[in-house]
């Protein structure tokens, strides 16, 4: 097979090596998670060379995550209060959770952008 080649922003990139920590830990099936090890493996790559040694990129990606980790956990919660047909406080609570981590989320991703796009444009401009 060939490799698809799609151009990401910074910010993208570092938010899919935040999920692809989160998938290689929660992989049961090791052909799975070799594929997504190559894939992380190649994405850290491709970042190391555009903002090599960034500490910013380091420690937002590490926050992203903690909230992916967190999100995760909510549906997990949330799907066992499904399993048992439990949609009343806890459920509501969590699905509340979900949705406040979700914004979290966005935040987030929202300040990465915002400093990775002066990051390159410094990196561009000299």
């Amino acid at each position: 097979m060939n490799d698809i080649l799609v151009p990401l922003a910074p910010a993208d990139i570092i938010d899919q090596l935040a999920q692809l920590k989160l998938q290689l830990e929660s992989a049961k099936d090791a052909d799975l998670h070799a594929h997504f090890s190559k894939q992380r493996h190649l994405l850290q790559l491709a970042l190391d060379r555009l903002l090599p040694g960034d500490d910013v990129q380091a420690a937002m990606q590490d926050l992203l995550y903690e909230v992916y980790a967190d999100l995760h956990a909510l549906e997990g919660d949330m799907r066992d209060c499904e399993s048992r047909s439990d949609f009343g406080p806890a459920f509501v609570a969590l699905a509340q959770s979900y949705l406040a981590t979700l914004q979290e989320r966005d935040m987030l991703k929202a300040e990465l952008v915002r400093q990775l796009r002066d990051a390159v444009a410094k990196v561009s401009i000299s």
